[in-house]
């Protein structure tokens, strides 16, 4: 087992320490017996990750002598921080029992330090080993409970060409809030985080300015500064989020008004999408993350000071000048204010307007031609004008107006065309210069007169094609259809305008099977019957039953002597004869119903 003994020497300390450098002398023992001879000695610091050899050591009855960092410099935070540090040694590769070396004291006029029973001590000397630097006092008081922080640390610092020295004060607490004073810097910190920094800045040309900042646990809270970037006199103040994204900006802004350089303050909103709300005496507006105004409502000049206000939307898909969407704004025509509203489109617009000899509503479309349509409004003489933009010769398509005749006022519709050709209804009459016709159907409440011939459908053959006889069997599917009375489900169908009283007629299921061309299937589902074309059905049935009527009657004739014999024959023919009754009596009723139906209609 080998043995050592440490002997160190406080004045070799003081020769070689600022060299990097330590004495060490120990006394080394193999067996009991003193060593003599040669041998090599590996000594490391490993907290430091610091090691080197020493080889040929001379060793006199068990003496030796070696010079820390002699073959590799030994580390400059050798103690900073602590007491002590342990040395681990080796000889000729045999580990030895680690040593402790302990902090020696200083001594001469170049450093103070005083150290109590714990860890109070208080510590003065002058920074080494930078050019600038260099010689610089300090000053250091620790506490007793910690020596992680100086409580108090006084000291000089200079700038990167040592041209300018400051002093700074830093004061901390073992909760680990500590402050940091100097001419220009203030800060409030916890664990070496400044919460709250207080420090002037250098714009050059634009001068000094002071800023305040304030940090929340993730990142800077409030900055309260000036618009150095503008005019180091302006002010501004950001409030940002845990994102360090700015949500709440107060700033001065400088403006002109006739030439006039000006100030006013301005308030900013955003939000994580960079939507932004503007606030400033003289507007008020939202703004997306491109910077494109959403709403504005902000006061224009017109003049001698005067300001209206103004409100607008705007539409970023749209190209100018019809980014804005609708506006809202007074006008000043010389003898009062005056509400004007503009509503815009890519093509189109509409102006609404007060004002004295403006009184009016305009909807238009703002085409490249000069057929683009205008609709205007004006009172007081209330008159609505659908008409050719660009002031066209022509008049316009629509026109409703009140006309005064001395004895009562009437509204008037008026409809022209490019022809010429026009209709105008007023309560006295209906005058056109081209017949009046309703299509798509019509419906009356009530009795409809008519004085003159009523024309329901044309059936001139020369405007038809592709004309073909119904053909055969037309009384045998006659005798599928049925004949009903029946009341309409009014109140189940009130937008239908059914008739209270019984009504007759077919159902359309039934006609649609055998004649499927007399049933409509509208576009609500409902089926609707055209009785004017049964009629021709009934027609063909009765030419049919009338051909096999006179069939049996030529045949009567010849059979007459035999009409005894023949009782089956003739009691076929009364049966027809029947059938012939009941069918002429039924062509007779769908002929009746038909003409009330179509004088109703």
């Amino acid at each position: 087992m080998k043995k050592f003994l440490l002997l160190t020497s406080t004045m070799f300390f003081v020769l070689f320490v600022f060299a990097q450098k330590l004495p060490f002398q120990g006394k080394l023992f193999e067996l009991g017996w003193p060593v003599n001879g040669i041998r090599n000695i590996e000594v490391k610091l490993p907290d430091l990750l610091w090691s080197e050899v020493h080889t040929g050591v001379q060793i006199t009855n068990g003496l030796y002598f070696i010079v820390l960092g002699s073959n590799t410099p030994l580390p400059a935070n050798l103690f900073n921080g602590v007491e002590e540090r342990q040395l681990m040694l080796s000889v000729d590769g045999t580990p030895l029992s680690p040593v402790t070396l302990y902090r020696p004291l200083a001594s001469g006029l170049d450093s103070l330090y005083l150290k109590g029973s714990g860890n109070g001590s208080l510590k003065g000397g002058f920074i080494k080993g930078s050019a600038v630097n260099e010689n610089l006092p300090y000053l250091k008081l620790n506490g007793n409970l910690s020596n992680t922080f100086d409580r108090i640390s006084l000291g000089i610092s200079s700038n990167q060409d040592n041209s300018i020295e400051t002093g700074n004060i830093s004061v901390s607490s073992t909760n680990g809030l500590n402050n940091y004073f100097s001419p220009g810097y203030l800060a409030l910190n916890h664990n070496d985080t400044a919460s709250l920094s207080l420090f002037s800045q250098n714009w050059g040309n634009k001068g000094f300015s002071g800023t305040i900042l304030l940090r929340g646990p993730k990142t800077i809270n409030f900055e309260i500064g000036s618009k150095h970037w503008e005019n180091a006199d302006l002010p501004q103040l950001q409030m940002r989020g845990t994102a360090s994204q700015t949500i709440l900006y107060l700033s001065g802004e400088k403006y002109q008004d006739a030439g006039v350089d000006k100030e006013m303050a301005q308030m900013t909103f955003f939000d994580s999408d960079d939507k932004n709300v503007i606030l400033n005496p003289s507007q008020f507006s939202f703004h997306d993350a491109a910077g494109n105004r959403a709403v504005s409502i902000r006061g224009t000049n017109h003049g001698s000071n005067k300001i209206q206000g103004l409100f607008e939307l705007f539409g970023n898909n749209s190209p100018e000048p019809f980014k804005r969407t609708a506006v809202i704004s007074t006008e000043d025509w010389g003898n009062g204010d005056f509400g004007k509203l503009e509503l815009f489109g890519v093509n189109s617009n509409v102006l609404i307007s007060n004002g004295i000899n403006e009184n009016k509503a305009e909807f238009g479309m703002s085409g490249n031609d000069n057929l683009s349509a205008r609709l205007r409004m004006a009172g007081p003489d209330a008159h609505i004008a659908l008409e050719e933009e660009l002031h066209s010769s022509n008049p316009p398509k629509v026109f409703l107006d009140i006309e005064n005749h001395g004895n009562g006022n009437f509204g008037r519709l008026v409809l022209n065309s490019d022809g010429g050709t026009s209709t105008t209804y007023k309560p006295g009459g209906l005058s056109s210069s081209v017949p009046f016709a309703f299509e798509n159907g019509v419906i009356v409440k009530g009795d409809l007169i008519v004085t003159g011939n009523l024309s329901t459908n044309t059936s001139d053959h020369r405007l038809k094609k592709d004309i073909q006889p119904l053909g055969n069997n037309t009384l045998k599917k006659i005798a599928q259809i049925g004949g009903y009375s029946y009341f309409w489900r009014k109140e189940e169908f009130p937008q239908k305008h059914f008739s209270e009283s019984q009504q007759i007629g077919l159902i359309a299921q039934e006609l649609e099977e055998q004649f499927p061309a007399l049933v409509k299937t509208g576009d609500d589902g409902f089926k609707s019957v055209n009785y004017n074309g049964f009629t021709a059905v009934l027609l063909e049935a009765v030419k049919e039953l009338n051909a096999k009527v006179e069939k049996l009657e030529l045949e009567n004739n010849h059979l007459h002597a035999e009409i005894s014999a023949s009782a089956n024959k003739s009691e076929e023919m009364d049966g027809l004869k029947k059938q012939v009754d009941f069918l002429t009596k039924l062509v007779q009723e769908k002929i009746a119903e038909t003409e009330k139906t179509a004088g109703k209609n």
